[in-house]
């Protein structure tokens, strides 16, 4: 079995709201099985002081019944004076799938920021492919959009077809005009009548003594291991953000799980 990454689309512009950058497609090289991994890249081409990087990812395509499969990028920070601004500094994550593919079908990928970038920005994404099947369970992941970090009731999700939780992702995204000597702590909870636990998870987003400098903070995941007992699954959310920004920030969550096995006719 060969195990190789390929970056397979051009960078391509995010847009300058937080609506959904027209879907980019590539077609599945001869030779794949099986799509391992994936991850994403984003940046901003001009950063300014309001904004910040983050977003979700869709994918879906021919031949491929787990669509849309989605994750979030790495989180970028706003900016105070005429230094830095936006960038992450840690190297993207690598998201499991194991999604079987078929080799000459089409994949496509779009990108919805969480936060505007008025000058624009680019995304691209790097995947990871296998020539044969690995064995292990294809996993799915659904995420929310964005909501102002002010309103306390988040996003819902609603999964169809999940049969364990595998992973838990929540991102908190400073995009308003950063203030210095001001930190940001949140805690984000998600329920569900389908599971029989209660997911939540911290986030902080360090404040900087100076006139000019970039917030610090990353995406926050963890690995679960939950059985579903009902279904549909539907996830609520909320947010305390105990220590707040004075300008308005974003968050959103994700969700990912092994899907219930498709009988074999």
């Amino acid at each position: 079995m060969d195990i190789w990454c390929d970056s397979p689309i051009t960078p391509t512009a995010t847009g300058t709201g937080t609506d959904v950058t027209t879907i980019v497609t590539w077609v599945v090289p001869s030779g794949v099985a099986e799509l391992v991994a994936v991850r994403g890249h984003v940046t901003s081409e001009a950063p300014a002081p309001a904004e910040g990087v983050c977003g979700v990812f869709a994918m879906g395509g021919q031949d491929w019944k787990y669509n849309p499969y989605e994750w979030l990028s790495e989180i970028g920070g706003s900016h105070l004076g005429a230094i830095d601004g936006c960038a992450y500094a840690v190297e993207p994550r690598w998201w499991e799938a194991h999604i079987p593919l078929k080799a000459g079908s089409t994949i496509g990928v779009t990108y919805e920021p969480l936060d505007a970038l008025a000058a624009n920005g680019e995304f691209l994404i790097d995947v990871v492919y296998a020539s044969e099947p690995t064995g292990l369970q294809p996993v799915q992941r659904l995420c929310s959009r964005e909501t102002a970090s002010s309103t306390t009731t988040g996003a819902s999700i609603t999964i169809s077809d999940a049969a364990v939780l595998v992973d838990f992702s929540y991102a908190f995204v400073p995009g308003g005009v950063l203030v210095a000597d001001e930190e940001v702590t949140s805690r984000i909870t998600v329920t569900s009548g389908s599971i029989n636990r209660r997911l939540s998870l911290g986030n902080i987003v360090h404040g900087i003594e100076a006139t000019s400098g970039q917030s610090w903070t990353t995406l926050m995941k963890r690995e679960i291991n939950i059985q579903v007992v009902t279904r549909p699954c539907i996830f609520n959310s909320s947010i305390v953000v105990t220590s707040s920004s004075t300008n308005a920030d974003a968050y959103a969550y994700g969700i990912g799980y092994i899907p219930i096995p498709t009988p074999r006719g």
